[in-house]
């Protein structure tokens, strides 16, 4: 054998040389880790230095391939490199033109022409033409080798990850050391004639057969090297296959490797309770205590005892098989009294599983207290006592009972006697209530005298603290609605004496402004109720709110005073809110000298007016149980525009009705709304 030996100093070719790759033309491109890429001539018999690809390398070749076409792809630290042998043309890409990175790991063309790119933690790119695609991954991937099957998968050997399948678009498997191979660092990958593929690793090569076993070869079984070097591997045309390693080349002759077909002889081979020996007997019971056990298991494999793994399993303790290790011993701790079954097989350097685990069952057995019979024991005897109990209770309460009876009958002719005294004077106050209804009844308007008014009226209770009032002197229409402090018998007493005072100032006074009428109104209740101390200052006690409004029907001037509360006015479907004076009808001591203002406007046709007490916007009710609120009644009024005042008025009921549902009514409530 003949040897040539070429270096930077003697050829200009660099001296660590990384890839080797035939073109069509069958000269050999070469990568280096010193930054270059050369090609040797076949024909002139010289090594070639490329200015056209080498410009764009800054770094050691990390990757070299070439596909039918004759075009040299060339993997950098900084980018891709493509390279038109024929053309002499090149192009740099990186992630300007589609790829996840720039760190290139691995390079591979399949049968199709297509370039699978890997890319350091990114993943990998494929190229077909001039299209980009990313290939998805779960987590972080860096690919290091890349082959193809011959059913046009693709084998992606990566650094941390075992070996990813791809179909073409999308990772449809994975195989790891939690499978059986070696190590998930993989750095070569080849596939025989036989489609059987070999994985190279730092920890020696496997090989995966056509039905999925894998096999272990590693310095016992002739792989001698251990560590395979990157990319490092070549089948020859007689099908053989080489291997490089830390420790020089390894070639596999696949006609000499005979595949044992026997099952691994396996065994379960020691038991120790709480760390002492025991016997292995057959379905043997234990105490309670004894409750942690070690299990010693074997495997025979005469040319790779070494690549035996085991899986084990405890039931019902484990619900399924643990990972794959090639542990011999296993502890388990703090078992539960319970029927255990444990379970361990192997699998030999073939790849071959036994087919059925090797078992040893046993029981824990369960402290006194848990047993059957002691639960069923003590069920009969608490039955027993509750029994005995249940019986000596009736005796007890039956004699109560009779006591009881006795006292019952005394005590409920007494009840019986005040009872009827309650029913009696609940019916005369009730009564009087009632007469009182009809005396505040018969002081309220009793018609709407007024054109286009409608008048909303719900007391609280039989009686009102709200009221309402109508008045009329000469060319001037009055309208006010009150709200007296309270509800019930208390306001409607205050709203009896309010009506009759609003009357007095009006038709004995002769006072006709609004504002007027309520300062004489504040005066007429401190007197009345004597709401001021013997120095003269206001204390604080009962009083009202209202809204009160003037119409002039000579000069359509609307006149309004507010104590706290507003008056609305809708013209053209525009709302508009006229805000009263911030202090009510007697009832404070902070106002010692209050006067109520004025307001007047101009009535147009078609405005709308309204008064109100607070009860309406403050109900309770709807599917959250919340407080109907101002705005919303504002709301109302405006959607209900188009209606009459008579159908507004049955709207504004109906409306408040449902609002309420099978909420109590919080207030009184009275709504006036007139239209001009």
């Amino acid at each position: 054998i003949k040897f040539a030996y070429y270096n930077q100093d003697s050829k200009g070719i660099g001296d660590q040389i990384r890839y080797l790759k035939n073109d069509i033309n069958g000269n050999i491109w070469i990568g280096t880790n010193d930054a270059r890429i050369s090609m040797y001539n076949y024909k002139t018999g010289r090594f070639i230095y490329n200015p056209v690809i080498n410009r764009y390398i800054r770094s050691f070749v990390t990757a070299l391939d070439i596909d039918s076409k004759n075009q040299l792809w060339v993997g950098t630290m900084e980018g891709l490199i493509y390279y038109d042998i024929n053309e002499d043309k090149s192009q740099f890409l990186t992630q300007i033109e589609g790829l996840n990175g720039r760190d290139i790991s691995a390079l591979y063309v399949d049968t199709k022409d297509r370039v699978w790119v890997g890319i350091n933690n990114k993943g990998l790119n494929v190229i077909e033409g001039k299209s980009f695609r990313k290939i998805e991954f779960d987590g972080m991937v860096t690919p290091k080798c890349m082959i193809e099957d011959k059913d046009g998968n693709i084998l992606i050997g990566t650094l941390a990850k075992g070996i990813l399948v791809c179909d073409g678009n999308t990772i449809i498997k994975s195989i790891t050391e939690n499978d059986g191979l070696l190590s998930n660092l993989i750095t070569q990958l080849n596939i025989d004639n036989k489609n059987n593929v070999f994985v190279g690793t730092s920890r020696g090569l496997n090989k995966i057969d056509k039905e999925g076993n894998i096999h272990v070869f590693t310095e016992k079984t002739g792989f001698t090297g251990i560590e395979a070097k990157e990319n490092a591997t070549y089948k020859d045309k007689d099908g053989n296959l080489w291997f490089g390693t830390v420790k020089g080349v390894t070639k596999y002759q696949p006609k000499l490797d005979v595949v044992s077909e026997f099952e691994p002889i396996t065994h379960i081979s020691r038991l120790r309770v709480n760390n002492e020996e025991r016997e292995m007997i057959p379905n043997q019971k234990f105490g309670y205590l004894e409750n942690t056990f070690i299990f010693d298991y074997n495997s025979i494999c005469l040319n790779n005892p070494d690549a035996v793994q085991y899986q084990i399993m405890l039931e019902p303790a484990d619900k399924e098989w643990r990972p794959i290790t090639e542990r011999t011993e296993e502890t388990y701790s703090s078992l539960a009294p319970a029927e255990y079954t444990f379970k361990v097989k192997a699998r030999n350097s073939a790849g071959i599983w036994n087919s059925e685990p090797i078992t040893y069952s046993f029981t824990i057995k369960p402290p006194f207290y848990k047993t059957w019979w002691f639960i069923l024991s003590t069920v009969i005897l608490g039955f027993l006592v509750i029994i005995s109990y249940i019986k000596v209770r009736e005796k007890n309460l039956v004699r109560e009972k009779k006591i009881l009876e006795e006292k019952v009958e005394e005590r409920t002719a007494e009840v019986v006697q005040k009872s009827l005294e309650l029913e009696k004077k609940n019916k005369d106050i009730t009564d009087s209530i009632r007469y009182a209804k009809r005396i505040q009844t018969a002081v309220l308007p009793p018609d709407i005298t007024f054109k286009d008014t409608f008048i909303f009226f719900r007391p609280k209770d039989i009686v009102s603290g709200d009221f309402y009032w109508l008045e009329t002197i000469g060319n001037k229409e009055m309208i006010a609605a009150v709200d007296c402090t309270g509800h019930g018998v208390p306001g409607a007493f205050l709203s009896i004496l309010g009506h009759s005072m609003l009357t007095k100032i009006v038709r004995e006074y002769e006072i006709l402004k609004p504002a007027e009428i309520l300062d004489q109104l504040d005066i007429e209740i401190i007197n009345a109720l004597h709401q001021k101390n013997v120095k003269g200052e206001r204390i604080v006690n009962d009083g009202m709110d209202l809204a009160l409004i003037c119409y002039n029907k000579d000069t359509q001037i609307l006149e309004f005073a507010g104590a706290y509360n507003p008056l609305i006015r809708v013209r053209n479907g525009e709302l508009e809110e006229f805000k009263g004076d911030r202090f009510p009808i007697g009832m404070t001591s902070v106002h010692n000298s209050k006067k109520f203002t004025n307001c007047e406007m101009k009535v147009e046709k078609g405005d709308s007016f309204y008064i109100f007490s607070d009860g309406y916007a403050d109900q309770f009710g709807g599917d959250e149980g919340r407080k109907f609120r101002k705005k919303n009644m504002k709301d109302l009024l405006v959607n209900i525009q188009d209606k009459s005042m008579k159908e507004q008025g049955e709207e504004l009921e109906k409306f408040i009705l449902d609002w309420m549902k099978d909420h109590d009514q919080i207030d009184d409530m009275v709504f006036i709304g007139r239209r001009f």
